[in-house]
């Protein structure tokens, strides 16, 4: 007979693997997030748990955000810094155009095939996405291309223009 294991020992598997992928690339650690400054924006990952998970089921997916600084200038002051994002994903959106994925985790064999699941989606395809938006400017051609990563149609009109930025036509 085999030990049932807490959600703990599950989401340290999950953290274990989030930590070999993201530390080798720069990210630092505080909590479960994951930030990665670059000259005018930073880059978060974090490993969200969801207030459904139980003592013994663990459901988590994976938030992708950034923060640029240029925007950041025009935010609410009573929203700290450290907490505002003006470009939100989910894990989900990697994948077969899926708006979120969640991991359900009751037993060791699901921690370790979401761990391998989301190494694979993070190191294939997250990163390279990230590596492809280091300042405000590259947000600015997505959001002029006509693209809407990581905002509502309403929010990239807003932010362009914010920017003083050309609208799509």
């Amino acid at each position: 007979m085999t030990a049932t294991l807490s959600t703990k020992e599950y989401k340290k598997k999950i953290v274990g693997t989030l930590d070999e992928v993201l530390k080798p690339a720069g990210f630092k650690k505080n909590g479960n997030i994951y930030s990665l400054v670059y000259s005018d924006i930073t880059h978060f990952i974090s490993l969200q748990s969801s207030m459904s998970s139980s003592a013994s089921v663990l459901k988590i997916t994976i938030n992708i955000e950034m923060c640029s600084l240029q925007l950041a200038a025009f935010r609410d002051d009573r929203i700290p810094l450290s907490a505002y994002r003006n470009y939100n994903r989910r894990i989900g959106t990697f994948i077969d155009e899926k708006p979120d994925k969640w991991w359900m985790i009751s037993n060791m064999q699901q921690a370790d095939d979401a761990s391998h699941e989301i190494r694979s989606i993070v190191s294939e395809q997250v990163l390279p996405y990230l590596t492809s938006i280091q300042a405000t400017d590259d947000l600015i051609k997505i959001w002029q291309s006509g693209r809407c990563d990581g905002v509502s149609v309403q929010a990239r009109q807003h932010y362009l223009k914010l920017l003083g930025a050309d609208l799509p036509q």
